[in-house]
């Protein structure tokens, strides 16, 4: 061989020679093994020979340079280049460094890691390539020099994560083909992983490939046991994950995917907290898959027992999402269903475990969390061939709680067809024209609804009754006059048309009264008398819409003499009432107010027939008997003045309404709870002094109920009928708006009640949270921002730090969107301030 003298090889680089030049030299040092990774050469050629000729040297010579520096001394020495480039404080150019960086490009070609490792023995070495490449040491540096540099990547490994994921699976799968040891190439594998995680299913979309996944297999059987962990959690929450996230709802292809990874899931190497994560992932297709490849795990029961206690803890249905409790139940359901042991079911119906799952649900304030209890326990003795608990036949949890587990299918024979599976399209469905069309007239048939006919009261043969053709019965006359009405109430239980009386008197109540409103002066005697009948009432004879019935003819009432809406105020405050009776008397007085005002709420708009008169009379001398004198008083000339007072005011504040109205619906989104959304703009209130009397018949007496009764205490149902109370509030300001004279004393009385509770107020409080962010939101959008600011600045302040503090707390969706949607609309009015204080200083200048 023949004697190269180094000193004059670097001589010669040093002076800039010409391209052939720098190919010679490179190349006889390269043959020489001594001089191969001469750490002098490697630092000229990076000092000295790369920003002086690299940009315009031929192929030849780029390759002689990027093999000279394919060592592990080289790269590393490239990535330091780099590194001091982007964050020296002198000025490199965009050129130097693109130089470097393809440089690096061409050094990472495929098989470089054989290669290096091959002709390197030093564990030492092998951790600084561990550390550069595949801990991705000098994509990070690359990634950092191109952004500040600005330069186009598309056409390197470094383009993106992904290509640089995808190179390094490369070489994984590489050295698999190579007889290196398998100790060194998991090490590389778990550097791999963790680089980058979200990307590292393309490791294993390369690895577990049809005609690579022997060769995992072989290295995964080599693995420690807490190597076989930290993989297969990546297998299972980032390969599989994304798998699941491609494919439609087809069990087959859910098979096809839990064929190709089961292989991994033996041995019992399947841990608690690789179960209790992919619980976490609200992914129901994960949860399918990972139910089947654990099903026969040795100790898998008792993984179900621990994961059962996790998802029965109080402190955890407080804190989790309703989704990912929901995503929970069935990936327990679908546990027990893969596993099909009925002695171990029915062990777990008589567990504390259970029995705390279900009944800690049952105490929540969440309607949903409920009803995950229930279907949950009727699923699991449905399961364990027991009679159900509850018997729920109907709902949207139920259809998932019984989807259909993978152990029904035959899966043994996809085995050898997995791939292929994996790699159909997926299917759309196709409809040809005449089917849409068909479609579209199914559609629009859904959406008419056929109504319950009206009732009328001069409909003598209407009857609530089927007739009995053999029996001759006595029908019960509808009431005429608000007094017979009440007798009809007052019926004893042993009177022998008593249930026909009542119904009688139910179904007759919303358009008597209203008909009577504007005639004579029945219903203001009755009212009160009325209003203490119907609330006191009991559903004896278990009418299902008997409650719908009532409140109606509540509603009737106080809607024809607003006044009694004090007497029912006054019996929400001293009556001994049932919690319902009480979230009852709190609907009458939303709804009231909001048909006062002019909207139309079908609930009470389909009740009744509006009439104008009496259309049937006793005879005139009996017909003074039942009714009160209602002769004029001699006030009545000061009544005409009223009157007429009232019609002007009522002129004005309609205009404003009309005007604030189309403010509102021009530039703003009214961020309120779908219930109370203005789908269509009020008729004109249908009392013309309702701008007056809203906040102090309505709105301030129920305030003051708060004041007298210390709040509001009721035992277990304080959070719900508190969150009622509040709602009603919401409703009446709602309805209230924008025509009400005291709108300003009615948002500050609604303010100093909710802001001392909101310390106390745990975030699993859902209905009064809700009801107390539906309020704060409404109040945003009545008033103006500046107003509210300079008003209420503490108090704004106050519900803005707690909303902060507490919304990412708050385990349902729709709750946690309205938190959002108030602090965005608090940001806002924060902007507006700051811009207009702004302008103000402005101006003085």
């Amino acid at each position: 061989m023949k004697e190269i003298n180094v000193q004059q090889c670097l001589e010669t680089l040093n002076n800039e020679p010409e391209l052939e030049e720098v190919e010679k030299v490179l190349h006889s040092l390269s043959n020489n093994p001594i001089f191969a990774n001469d750490v002098q050469v490697i630092t000229c050629l990076l000092k000295t020979t790369i920003p002086a000729t690299y940009a315009f040297a031929s192929k030849n010579a780029k390759a002689a340079i990027s093999n000279y520096l394919r060592s592990i001394y080289g790269i590393g020495n490239v990535v330091s280049y780099i590194k001091i480039s982007t964050a020296g404080n002198f000025e490199v150019g965009s050129q130097l460094i693109s130089s470097y960086i393809e440089v690096l490009n061409d050094i990472l070609k495929d098989g470089m890691t054989v290669s290096l490792m091959k002709n390197s023995k030093n564990r030492l070495e092998m951790k600084e390539l561990d550390k550069i490449i595949f801990k991705g040491t000098c994509f990070a540096a690359v990634n950092e020099a191109a952004l500040k540099f600005g330069l186009d990547m598309s056409s390197s490994v470094f383009a993106n994560p992904d290509s640089y994921v995808d190179y390094l699976s490369s070489e994984i799968l590489l050295l698999l083909k190579s007889d290196i040891p398998k100790a060194e190439i998991i090490s590389f594998s778990e550097s791999l992983i963790s680089f980058n995680a979200d990307r590292s299913y393309l490791f294993y979309e390369k690895l577990l490939d049809k005609d690579n996944i022997h060769l995992f297999q072989e290295m995964y059987d080599s693995m420690r046991t807490y190597e076989k962990h930290r993989f297969l959690r990546s297998i299972t929450l980032k390969y599989t994950r994304h798998k699941c996230k491609l494919i439609s709802d087809k069990p087959e292809k859910l098979a096809a995917i839990a064929t190709i990874i089961e292989p991994f899931f033996v041995d019992g190497v399947v841990s608690q907290d690789l179960l209790n994560s992919v619980a976490s992932e609200n992914c129901f297709h994960l949860n399918k898959i990972v139910a089947y490849v654990v099903r026969n795990d040795p100790l898998i029961e008792q993984k179900i027992t621990s994961l059962s206690a996790d998802w029965s803890d109080k402190e955890t249905i407080k804190l989790d999402a309703i989704t990912v409790q929901i995503c929970k139940v069935h990936f327990l359901i679908q546990l027990l269903c893969n596993h099909n042991n009925k002695v171990f079911i029915k062990s777990l119906l008589s567990r504390p475990v259970f029995l705390e799952s279900v009944s800690n649900r049952l105490s929540s304030l969440s309607e949903t969390v409920k009803q995950i209890g229930v279907c949950f326990a009727d699923k699991v003795c449905e399961m364990a061939e027991e009679k159900p608990i509850f018997s729920i036949k109907d709902s949207d949890l139920k259809k998932v709680i019984d989807d259909q587990p993978l152990s029904y299918l035959k899966i043994s024979n996809l085995v050898p067809y997995a791939w292929d599976i994996l790699q159909e399209p997926e299917e759309m469905p196709y409809e040809s024209d005449e089917e849409q069309a068909v479609m579209n007239i199914n559609s629009g048939i859904r959406k008419l609804s056929v109504g319950k006919p009206s009732v009328d009261s001069d409909d003598e043969s209407s009857s609530s009754d089927d007739d009995d053709p053999t029996i001759r019965k006595v029908r019960v006359p509808k009431p005429v006059y608000i007094k017979t009405l009440l007798d009809y109430l007052n019926s004893k239980s042993d009177h022998p048309q008593a249930y026909d009386r009542k119904r009688t008197a139910l179904l007759s109540a919303p358009t008597l009264i209203r008909q009577k409103a504007n005639f004579g002066l029945e219903v203001s005697k009755y009212a009160n008398e009325l209003i203490s009948e119907f609330i006191g009432m009991s559903n004896e004879y278990k009418d299902p819409d008997f409650e719908s019935l009532r409140l109606n003819a509540m509603i009737a009432v106080t809607c024809s003499h607003p006044e009694s809406i004090k007497h029912l105020y006054s019996l929400l405050l001293t009556g001994d009432y049932s919690f319902m009776q009480r979230v009852t008397l709190l609907t009458v007085a939303s709804l009231t107010a909001r048909e006062l005002r002019g909207f139309k709420d079908d609930i009470t708009s389909k009740s009744y027939v509006e009439k104008q008169f009496p259309t049937k009379m006793l005879p005139p001398d009996v017909h003074k008997l039942f009714v009160p004198n209602d002769a004029q008083d001699d006030n009545h000339n000061m009544m005409i003045l009223d009157n007429l007072e009232n019609e002007v005011q009522s002129e004005i504040m309609t205009q404003a309404s009309d005007e604030a109205q189309d403010i509102i619906n021009g530039g703003k989104i009214l961020r309120i709870s779908s219930n109370l959304k203005k789908k269509k703009k009020p008729n004109k209130p249908k009392v013309q002094n309702f701008s007056k009397i809203v906040s102090k018949t309505f709105y301030f007496p129920l305030v003051n109920l708060w004041y007298e009764s210390g709040g509001i205490n009721v035992g277990q149902y304080s959070p719900l009928l508190i969150a009622h109370y509040l709602k009603t509030l919401s409703l009446i300001m709602h309805a209230a708006y924008p025509i009400a004279v005291d709108l300003k004393d009615m948002i500050n009385e609604f303010l100093s009640i909710i802001v001392p509770m909101l310390p106390q107020l745990m975030p699993d409080n859902l209905p009064v949270i809700e009801s107390i962010i539906t309020g704060l939101l409404l109040m945003c959008d009545m008033c103006d921002d500046h107003y509210l600011i300079s008003a209420f600045h503490s108090e704004l302040q106050l519900t803005q730090q707690w909303v902060s503090q507490t919304w990412e707390q708050i385990i349902d969706d729709r709750v946690k969107g309205l938190c959002a949607a108030l602090l965005l609309r608090y940001d806002e009015m924060n902007q507006k301030l700051q811009g207009l204080i702004l302008d103000q200083i402005n101006s003085v200048y």
